[in-house]
C-alpha cells in the first residue's frame, strides 16, 4: 500500500523536504502543491492538482506565502 520507503526518502531528497519532517507521499504532494503556487500562480496550482475549486490551493498559497518571507528575511538580514 503506498510507494514504499525508500522511494518517499529519494523524493524527498530530490524536492529538498528535510530530514526532519514527515516525508511521506502526503508531504511530497504539499510540497509540489507549494512549488506551484510559486512558480505558476494559483490557478494553474489548481488545475495541475486536480481541485476543483481554490479552497484547498489557498494551503498551498499560505506556505508559499511562508517561504517567500523567509527568503526576505534571509536576504535583509
Amino acid at each position: 500500500r503506498g510507494l514504499p520507503a525508500s522511494l518517499c526518502i529519494l523524493a524527498a531528497n530530490i524536492a529538498g523536504i528535510s530530514k526532519g519532517t514527515a516525508r511521506g507521499l502526503h508531504r511530497l504532494r504539499h510540497a509540489a502543491g507549494t512549488r506551484l503556487v510559486l512558480e505558476a500562480g494559483d490557478d494553474a496550482a489548481r488545475v495541475q492538482l486536480g481541485h476543483a475549486d481554490g479552497r484547498m490551493v489557498r494551503r498551498y498559497s499560505v506556505a508559499a506565502d511562508a517561504v517567500l518571507g523567509q527568503a526576505v528575511a534571509a536576504k535583509h538580514a
